[in-house]
């Protein structure tokens, strides 16, 4: 079994997901999301799902992602969500 590693440990357990809808401006730089997403791949995956490609949708393609889900979801007669530009 490999050392306990505390910091670790302290760190999962006051960790907290947090709704979507709160995220703000500013947003990650390039080399954080790459960080986030290389340490996100290694997290163990016990039903070997692990993911082979990941996509980043940022600046303009973002925008442009939002608005085809707010008009899917008009079209389903769901309620619009504001977003805001996540540049």
């Amino acid at each position: 079994m490999p050392n306990r590693n505390d910091a670790a440990l302290a760190f999962l357990k006051a960790r907290r997901s947090r709704p979507a809808k709160l995220f703000s401006i500013p947003v990650p730089t390039r080399a954080q999301v790459e960080e986030i997403l290389t340490t996100a791949i290694r997290v163990p995956d016990h039903g070997k799902l692990e993911p082979w490609r990941l996509i980043v949708v940022q600046g303009a393609a973002f925008q442009r992602l939002a608005d085809l889900a707010e008009a899917r979801a008009k079209a389903l007669g769901q309620p619009a969500v504001a977003l805001t530009d996540h540049g």
